[in-house]
């Protein structure tokens, strides 16, 4: 199975506080809860960003706790812990990804676009970073926790969301791919 999740924020007070939570610890402990809920060892998870604050060592403590393959997607806090350069904990990192998903072209970054690789043809992208505050355009997804009440996204309900969507605006319907 695969997941998709952005701004977990891991170790971050201010988020934690604005999320509703006394401390960071119990922040961290509610979505490392919620996470393994979900996922099961050999599930992947696509993260978009914004992993966790902190120390290698913190990143590292915090991952080890967490189910699954994890692809990170940068964020932007994610540079600042240099998460890059640390392969070991996660399967694959890059500041951008495209899988498929069904035969669809699925463009995975932390930022929301105006367009993206084959959006003309009605691919999809899923973002982060704007805790819900962004609407989509077209066939995009917000998949932070704060757009889906602190939830990982499973894939079958990413399609469903992207089938329910209209077209992306600068769908060219009348060119095959």
């Amino acid at each position: 199975m695969r997941y998709f999740t952005a701004d977990t924020h891991f170790n971050h007070k201010l988020l934690a506080t604005i999320r509703g939570f006394t401390t960071k610890e119990a922040h961290d402990e509610c979505i490392i809860s919620i996470w393994n809920s979900y996922v099961k060892p050999k599930d992947e998870v696509y993260h978009l960003g914004d992993f966790c604050f902190g120390s290698h060592q913190e990143v590292r403590r915090i991952r080890m706790r967490l189910r699954g393959k994890i692809h990170l997607v940068l964020g932007n806090h994610d540079h600042k812990n240099r998460l890059q350069n640390m392969p070991e904990i996660f399967t694959s990192v890059r500041p951008l990804m495209e899988i498929k998903i069904q035969g669809n072209t699925v463009v995975l970054c932390h930022y929301a676009m105006r367009t993206w690789n084959k959006s003309h043809y009605n691919s999809w992208q899923l973002y982060g970073h704007s805790h819900g505050g962004l609407a989509p355009w077209g066939k995009q997804h917000d998949v932070g926790l704060d757009a889906n009440k602190m939830c990982l996204l499973g894939e079958e309900y990413i399609v469903k969301i992207m089938e329910a969507k209209g077209n992306n605006s600068n769908y060219l319907c009348h060119h095959a791919e």
